[in-house]
């Protein structure tokens, strides 16, 4: 067996992370549909957008010990049928709790996914190839993004959105297949010498338990996470949530038109994942490369606040540069690995928390603040928001934003 084979490893583990992030993203093109068949407020449609996130983030510190306990392979086997069950639920639901709970379902799935290809690219490939590695892993998981946009309406068009998901749930269950023939922890058991990692204590009970308190009461982690719940949670909650609503109401465009402006930023976050190792050598500073994310989302938020009529050619830009610059919030988990290396699947689950709490956070107070401004117009069955009402939830992506600038001075990178 060639060491190579690692390549495939990576491989099949990426497609998962690609599926479960395009159920992150698939509730945005589905909203407009499944608000009117189930009357919906943004309330309830932000509940249930959130409950992909409540999920994921819940389960970031279990699936980091899960990894080091038992490996990459058995996690996320069981974490793809679980997310096969959530969605084949989800398309065959007519009742708004059991919709609320598949969608949970599929978030402890796809939970699973990251933190175990971080693991595999910590027992498998050469440190100085994280980064680059980690923007690969982005990057296929944003092509994952950008099916959920215009790919996604346009199947929605013709087989609906129940018998799309129908079919997803399908093409899950085949995945977890292939994740059990495929997957394997660890290169000796093909005899092969391990290239960077060798088993040992610290994947004990009590070897997690002082790697856990090591890490919790640092105050370093919570500097980053702090970055990433800000920088992350704003790009995820904007453009799994809020983005084609927004086009929609203010800029009174057809869902597949908006579709294609969401594919302006996951196009931003593609090309920045490939890139992001190459950025991160020319610029060598990856401090300056989390100032200068939120330094640019401190200055879009801005003007996403205080105007009510962007430009085209404006919205084109600035949902290219948050896509592309908040894709630098992943060297975090850079730097998070190489703070507590010894513990790689514990550190990177806890810190993983971080842009899914801050996507659920920053869902809800969007919500809210839509809710209260509503001023009571509907179309259709579904409630319209205006400019207003937005500008109350842009107000809070730019406070975070700037904490995120504020945080980033106080960061230490090795």
């Amino acid at each position: 067996m060639n060491i190579d084979y690692k390549w495939k490893i990576w491989g099949i583990m990426s497609f998962s992370f690609l599926i479960g992030f395009f159920h992150r993203y698939s509730t945005a093109v589905i909203a407009s549909d499944i608000t009117k068949e189930l009357n919906l407020t943004a309330q309830n449609l932000g509940v249930l957008a959130s409950m992909y996130y409540y999920a994921y983030g819940f389960m970031q510190a279990p699936v980091g010990i899960l990894v080091d306990t038992y490996g990459p392979r058995r996690v996320t086997f069981n974490g793809m049928l679980l997310t096969g069950t959530g969605v084949l639920l989800f398309g065959l639901s007519h009742n708004i709790i059991i919709i609320y709970i598949s969608r949970f379902l599929i978030g402890v799935g796809a939970s699973t996914f990251l933190i175990s290809i971080f693991k595999i690219l910590t027992i498998w490939f050469n440190q100085d190839r994280f980064t680059m590695m980690t923007g690969w892993t982005s990057l296929i998981g944003n092509i994952g993004a950008l099916l959920a946009a215009s790919p996604l309406a346009l199947l929605i068009s013709v087989i609906g959105w129940r018998n799309s998901h129908l079919l997803f749930s399908l093409v899950s269950f085949m995945t977890a297949f292939l994740l059990w023939r495929v997957v394997k922890d660890y290169p000796d058991e093909f005899k092969l010498k391990h290239i960077n990692f060798e088993r040992n204590n610290v994947n004990s009970i009590n070897g997690i338990k002082e790697g856990l308190k090591k890490i919790i009461v640092s105050p370093q982690f919570w500097v980053n996470f702090i970055i990433l719940f800000s920088i992350m949670g704003i790009t995820m909650s904007f453009s799994g949530l809020w983005l084609i609503p927004y086009l929609i109401h203010i800029y009174n465009l057809k869902t597949t038109i908006a579709a294609n402006y969401a594919l302006i930023l996951t196009s931003g976050m593609i090309l920045s994942s490939a890139l992001i190792g190459w950025i991160e050598k020319i610029i060598i500073n990856r401090k300056f490369m989390i100032q200068l994310s939120a330094f640019f989302f401190s200055i879009i938020w801005s003007f996403f606040y205080l105007k009510a009529d962007l430009q085209q050619w404006q919205l084109v830009v600035f949902l290219f540069i948050i896509g592309f610059t908040g894709i630098f919030g992943m060297i975090i988990f850079t730097n998070i690995k190489s703070l507590y290396p010894e513990f790689a699947g514990s550190s990177l689950g806890l810190i993983n928390l971080a842009p899914f709490l801050g996507t659920v956070v920053l869902n809800t107070l969007f919500a809210w603040r839509l809710d209260l401004s509503w001023t009571g117009k509907m179309i259709e069955g579904s409630r319209i928001y205006d400019f207003s009402a937005y500008q109350q939830g842009f107000f809070i992506y730019l406070l975070f934003s700037i904490l995120a600038l504020i945080m980033s001075f106080f960061t230490k990178f090795k």
